[in-house]
């Protein structure tokens, strides 16, 4: 899949940084968007599907819950999060929250907490209608975002 961190890229620069959530780090990560998508896209292993529906969660939750900002020090653990939890929702298998934090660069615990704030933020509703992701999967597909 393409453009995840190019649509992410834009979000961030329309954000307006106020509200501290556990996806704010004290400082942008010097990882690239781009390098740490494709190193949890690397080591993740999981399907095109759960890079689509990561995409919606960060929208949803950034939509429903004005404290979900995508900013350059939200981006990558809004980006960990979603695609966790597109993991643990999609795939029919998937690792543990140890792995997923340690190659996320982050701890357990603090992957936990943003899973359910994340949760919490997209009021649970996980589901997604097909034409909801088709739609998402042809912006993320869309070559013009290069």
């Amino acid at each position: 899949m393409t453009g995840m961190d190019a649509v992410l890229a834009r979000r961030v620069a329309m954000a307006n940084e106020t509200i501290q959530t556990p996806f704010h780090l004290p400082r942008s990560p010097s990882i690239s968007l781009t390098s740490y998508f494709e190193r949890l896209c690397e080591w993740f292993e999981c399907s095109d599907a759960c890079i689509v529906l990561a995409l919606v969660f960060i929208d949803r939750a950034s939509v429903r819950n004005s404290d979900v900002l995508i900013t350059p020090q939200t981006c990558h653990q809004l980006l960990l999060t979603s695609m966790v939890l597109a993991a643990k929702v999609h795939d029919d298998s998937y690792y543990s929250m140890s792995f997923y934090a340690q190659v996320g660069g982050t701890t357990t615990e603090r992957l936990q907490d943003m899973e359910m704030y994340l949760l919490d933020a997209l009021d649970w509703k996980l589901w997604v209608k097909p034409e909801e992701y088709a739609m998402y999967r042809d912006l993320l597909l869309d070559e013009s975002w290069k």
